[in-house]
């Protein structure tokens, strides 16, 4: 069984990389557009739902600020957004067969309390002095880094293939969850309970995780 998982690991890294490789020569030869704004109604969540790019997100102050970089060879992405009973709803699609011929990166400044969901097909998702109690990240191809600096009540993350690094504060009581198929999982610096309100659920096919309290 643990060659079929090697086997398939394998396979899975190499379709990463022949994506990586597409989505590297699209930035390298694109038009890039950048646009920012501030959003003016008032937000209690995030989701964020891309087809190929990069998620960044940071501590933000009383508004979501958010900034888009689309990048295209033949065709501008499909990028929406929406404000609907306080939920914040940005998408960014490619559709067709030639999925990387475009991409949307976002940064996303979160202010504190605001919940975050982010669904990415192809891209990294980093977090930098998240205050959320509630996020929650799924990939199928890419990385997720994210830094909390309030204990979460529900921290869960999930990728096909990919590394995941979560920090959570160190004073706080978890429920933990973590599970690779080809990887290694390392916990450490956390307290673990598992009849604690407060759960960290880390899982993926093939990559490293990583739960650490500071």
């Amino acid at each position: 069984m643990k060659k079929v998982f090697l086997i398939l690991g394998a396979a899975l890294l190499g379709l990463a990389a022949l994506g990586g490789l597409a989505y590297g020569a699209n930035k390298a030869f694109d038009t890039t557009k950048t646009h920012a704004r501030t959003i003016a109604e008032p937000v209690k969540a995030v989701v964020i739902d891309v087809d190929a790019g990069d998620v960044e997100l940071v501590r933000g102050a009383e508004r979501v600020e958010v900034r888009e970089t689309s990048t295209y060879l033949l065709r501008k992405p499909e990028v929406s957004q929406s404000v609907e009973n306080g939920v914040l709803t940005l998408r960014s699609g490619c559709g067709g067969f030639f999925l990387l011929d475009c991409s949307t990166d976002f940064r996303v400044a979160v202010p504190a309390d605001v919940a975050v969901r982010v669904e990415s097909d192809t891209g990294d998702v980093t977090g930098t002095a998240l205050v959320a109690s509630d996020v929650r990240v799924s990939t199928d191809v890419g990385d997720v880094e994210l830094e909390l600096e309030s204990a979460p009540d529900r921290l869960d993350v999930s990728t096909d293939v990919g590394d995941i690094d979560v920090a959570v504060p160190a004073h706080g009581v978890y429920a933990v969850d973590t599970d690779t198929d080809v990887g290694d999982a390392d916990v450490h610096g956390v307290v673990q309970d598992d009849r604690s309100p407060r759960s960290i659920s880390v899982k993926s096919d093939v990559g490293d995780l990583k739960v650490q309290g500071g």
